[in-house]
């Protein structure tokens, strides 16, 4: 799976995977360039179920929910 985000200057990124009881499944380490980025996520170990993914600038956090069937 990929994630695409558009930055307004370079940052480090957090890119994280929780499952919905809160636990983080999945950590990345990027740096962003202005412009837009793509992160690549691998779910084929995670089991089938709703996942919250969230990028973190250290100035804002998105977050959208991710279904893996």
């Amino acid at each position: 799976m990929s994630i695409n985000f558009v930055t307004q200057h370079p940052a480090n990124t957090t890119l994280e995977v929780r499952d919905l009881m809160g636990r983080l499944v999945s950590t990345q380490k990027i740096k962003a360039t202005q412009g837009t980025n793509i992160a690549n996520l691998d779910f084929s170990t995670f089991v089938a179920g709703m996942y919250i993914v969230s990028l973190n600038n250290g100035t804002d956090v998105v977050t959208a929910k991710v279904v893996k069937q």
